[in-house]
């Protein structure tokens, strides 16, 4: 839904990019007081629209056909990989719960959680891969015409939303995982507290220094014992899941990445950079004839690390006007919606930087919850 959102706003929008272009050229006085003769920005914004709808219908005609002519190819390969991803995730679990690469875990607790999980994996099983194995024929049919309809763009919308249903059981296992090791290192962390005497202060949000009875040291000896026994295994399994998350990661940004590109890349300004370079000034140079003494006016064009840095800045700026259009405020004297600014530049690097290796390994030390970058909301 968000990419046939995106591609109706570019339809939408297309009328109103060629008025502007066709006014850019008009020589009346009162249009020229309103726009210049030609503006290279609205020649770029019209002609790229129209390139990048273009493109991806002619490619996903393309696609289509290859899709159709290996379909009987692409329903054996999925029949014979699905089970293979299930029994995988089956032998990795037991693996676990055996002494996995000779670490000693608690057999109890080993046991309970992949049980557990190898129980989930049988019902998984049962309502989600064996109905995708017997319709895959089907599946694999429809994606080939919302393809050839909607787009390359829609091929990859839709591979990223069955990837993300067909491996929503692995994101299950990672984030109760990560939750029961994120709560069992907070109470370790507290009881470590307690040792120095000291504990959190939750109306002031500071440490302070407490005297604590005998008993009370005792009990939180017993638990900080049995909880640092039992982390071993928590964490066998957390960290299991926490690398299947990533390299699911690994897999979702690498589609968004190429719909962001389908979506919004720059082509007609590279096509110029190639074709007609003084099309994209950034400046004049002004230089002096040693013989005749003439002065010559030239055009120094867009470099391409300059067209690079300019549309990552625009890409951030569209990534932040987005973010602050989900929280519309209508004003009341005028009934218009205006945009609070809720969000800051920051935000959007801050929200880019989710799937940074510094922010993941920071992740999966404190047990916080790997998140992905809010594609559809900043595009």
């Amino acid at each position: 839904m968000h990419q046939i959102n995106l591609r109706l706003t570019q339809f939408y929008k297309l009328p109103s990019q060629f008025r502007k272009l066709k006014n850019s050229k008009t020589e009346s006085q009162v249009l020229m007081i309103k726009y210049p003769k030609f503006s290279p920005s609205e020649y770029i914004k019209f002609y790229n629209t129209v390139w990048l709808i273009v493109n991806d219908i002619l490619l996903g005609r393309i696609f289509y056909f290859v899709l159709m002519n290996n379909l009987r190819y692409l329903e054996l390969l999925f029949e014979k990989y699905i089970p293979v991803y299930d029994q995988l995730l089956s032998n990795i679990v037991r693996w676990l719960m055996n002494s996995p690469a000779g670490f000693k875990l608690n057999n109890e607790l080993a046991s309970f959680l992949g049980q557990l999980i190898i129980w989930v994996l049988y019902i998984w099983r049962r309502l989600v891969l064996n109905s995708l194995t017997s319709n895959i024929g089907l599946l694999l049919k429809c994606i080939a015409i919302i393809t050839k309809y909607g787009g390359i763009s829609m091929f990859f919308c839709t591979v990223l939303d069955l990837v993300n249903i067909l491996f929503l059981n692995i994101y299950g296992f990672y984030v109760a995982c990560t939750r029961l090791y994120f709560w069992q290192l907070n109470i370790i962390m507290s009881l470590f507290k307690l040792f120095y005497g000291k504990k959190y202060n939750v109306l002031r949000n500071r440490v302070d220094f407490n005297d604590y009875e005998f008993d009370q040291l005792l009990l939180g000896i017993i638990v900080f014992s049995i909880l640092i026994y039992l982390m071993p295994t928590v964490f066998i399994f957390y960290l299991t899941f926490a690398v299947a998350r990533i390299c699911l990661l690994i897999i979702t940004s690498t589609l968004k990445f190429v719909l962001i590109s389908l979506n919004h890349m720059p082509i007609v300004v590279l096509l110029l950079k190639l074709k007609n370079k003084e099309r994209l000034p950034s400046g004049i140079i002004i230089t002096l004839h040693p013989l005749k003494g003439e002065l010559f006016l030239k055009t120094v064009p867009l470099s391409m690390k300059q067209i690079l840095s300019s549309h990552i800045k625009s890409m951030l700026n569209f990534n932040l006007y987005n973010l602050n259009s989900d929280h519309n405020v209508t004003d009341s004297g005028s009934g218009a919606a205006r945009i609070p600014e809720l969000f800051s530049a920051s935000d959007v690097i801050a929200n880019w930087k989710r799937v940074s290796i510094i922010t993941l390994a920071k992740n999966i030390i404190t047990g916080d919850v790997i998140k992905d970058c809010d594609y559809k909301r900043m595009f």
